[in-house]
């Protein structure tokens, strides 16, 4: 009797986590991970962007209704953060939001300014470090060459 081939299942590891092939999230998933990344007012807040991905109003109703709402919205962005799969996809929305490009379209609004954002500066200054963008500049004026300091005083 001949043997089946077994078909192997191709898997990605993210995290720790075997994670299968999948191309797609649903349109609510993808909306999450697109309000935690790219929203200004949702960015990096799971409950916000859970309830406005799957359409829940969390200031309509009662005090009750809205307590509820919200609790219901704050469980279940945190459990869609806890998703291997949606994490992998907000580092992928992370990743292409930190671009040469973005970061100098970043610096030029600080520059053009006329408030203190020296937090975002700094950030901008690390993320120029470690691309290396950005040497360290030396003041040369006061590196002194020993041997031609003694040349001058003999």
């Amino acid at each position: 009797m001949a043997k089946k081939k077994q078909k192997s299942k191709e898997l990605n590891v993210f995290e720790g986590y075997v994670i299968p092939d999948i191309k797609e999230l649903s349109t609510q998933h993808e909306l999450f991970c697109q309000l935690y990344v790219n929203n200004s007012d949702f960015f990096g807040n799971a409950t916000f962007c859970y309830a406005a991905a799957y359409g829940m109003d969390l200031e309509k109703g009662s005090h009750k209704t809205k307590k509820n709402a919200y609790k219901v919205a704050q469980v279940n962005g945190s459990r869609l953060l806890s998703n291997a799969i949606i994490r992998r996809r907000i580092y992928q929305l992370l990743n292409q939001l930190m671009k040469d490009e973005v970061v100098d379209g970043e610096l030029a609004k600080v520059i053009m300014q006329n408030y203190k954002l020296d937090v975002k500066v700094q950030a901008i200054r690390e993320y120029n470090r470690i691309k290396n963008r950005v040497k360290p500049a030396t003041n040369q004026m006061f590196q002194l060459n020993l041997g031609e300091l003694r040349n001058e005083y003999k």
